[in-house]
This record gives structure tokens, C-alpha cells and sequence, in this order.
């Protein structure tokens, strides 16, 4: 419970820190990161508007697990009148989409919106260096990044930039793994994360990697 407790309270603290990209931990197993991770990208996604989140694990079927498991039955079991209006299957597969779904008006034939709607979605992604590059993501969940076969600091060179407009901040990540030996992802992992210590801070307020 203690250590949960204090997971939320380094969320509180370091995402409203405006030179923070995200976190990243070297994290036991059976602590508790992935169903603490999910819950916040959870929790965001039916407050915020226009907001994307994807999901991102070692191999793509443990990400699409994570999704089902953890993001799915969840948002299911929330009070009907805590789920925002979304389109798509009853049981999400690959994304689950806030908006609006459109219908016919009785009156003519022009489609209409019942509400705005959030314009939103999560969605899990494939394990590769361009996971979902191009986007701008409000927040990401990266599980178990010390394990993948890609080099996760070029992975991470790359998705860097998806949570920056130039300097300007746009979205957090939440980064973890268990450490694999040197030779099975551990050696990049070791190089991010020396690269992710206040140590590193420059003159930017940043750390050398973004994240802390």
C-alpha cells in the first residue's frame, strides 16, 4: 500500500513539473507499476479532451494484454454515468474511442452529433522504433522498455520528441521495466537510465534524457 501511495504522490509532484517528460523505473517485479500506470492513463482520459494515449510493452501481445486487462474491463466496471459517450465495439479490441457516435436526424438526412464529445482515445501499439511516432500523446505508458530487441535509447530518441512541440512540453511519459541481463535489452536500458539522473540536469532544467 505504502509504496502505491507514494507512486501517486511522485505523479502529483513531478507531472506538474513543467521540465519533466516522464518518469522512468527500475522497478521490482510484482510491483505493482503496470496496474498503477494504467489507472492514471485511465484516470486522465475521461477528464481531458482531444487527448491520445497509447500503450506500448516489450512485445506487442503483452501491450494488447495490458490494454484488455488493465484499461478495458476497468473503464467497463465504471459507473455508466463516469464513461464518456464513446463509438466502436461494445467490448474494445484495439482502441477505445472517446467521441461522440453520429446519427441520423429524423427531420432531413444530416448527420448530427448527440454532444462534443472528448475526441479521444487509447489504443496499444506495436514494439517497434516508430511505435507511434508522428503523434503528440497527452500521456504514453512504456512497460517493460529494459526488455525489448530494439535499442531503446534510438526508440527513445525518436518518441522523445512526440511529448515536445520544440521546447515546449505537450506530454508525459510513463516509462518502466525489470533490468534484463546486458545482452537481452539491458544495456541500452542502463545507458537511459544513467541518462535520466538529476545529475544530468543542464542549463535547460532538463535531464540529459527528459525523463526522471
Amino acid at each position: 500500500f505504502f509504496s502505491q501511495k507514494n507512486f501517486f504522490f511522485l505523479f502529483k509532484t513531478f507531472f506538474s513539473y513543467k521540465k519533466f517528460l516522464g518518469n522512468l523505473f527500475l522497478k521490482l517485479r510484482r510491483s505493482s507499476f503496470t496496474v498503477t500506470s494504467t489507472s492514471e492513463i485511465l484516470r486522465t482520459s475521461i477528464r481531458y479532451k482531444n487527448s491520445y494515449y497509447p500503450i506500448m510493452a516489450d512485445v506487442e501481445k503483452h501491450a494488447k494484454r495490458i490494454f484488455q486487462n488493465y484499461i478495458v474491463k476497468p473503464f467497463l466496471s465504471l459507473p455508466k454515468h463516469l464513461q464518456p459517450m464513446r463509438s466502436g465495439n461494445a467490448v474494445p479490441q484495439k482502441e477505445l474511442k472517446f467521441e461522440a457516435i453520429k446519427t441520423k436526424m429524423t427531420t432531413n438526412s444530416k448527420l448530427s452529433a448527440e454532444a462534443d464529445g472528448l475526441n479521444s482515445s487509447i489504443e496499444y501499439v506495436a514494439t517497434t522504433n516508430n511505435a507511434y511516432d508522428s503523434t503528440r500523446p497527452r500521456m504514453s505508458l512504456n512497460d517493460e522498455i529494459g526488455k525489448p530487441e530494439i535499442d531503446i535509447v534510438d526508440w527513445w530518441a525518436v518518441h522523445k520528441k512526440c511529448h515536445l512541440e520544440g521546447d515546449e512540453l505537450k506530454g508525459k511519459a510513463i516509462c518502466g521495466s525489470t533490468a534484463n541481463p546486458p545482452n537481452k535489452g539491458g544495456k541500452p536500458y542502463k545507458i537511459l537510465y544513467e541518462n535520466s539522473k538529476l545529475s544530468t540536469r543542464g542549463d535547460t532544467g532538463f535531464t540529459k534524457s527528459g525523463l526522471y
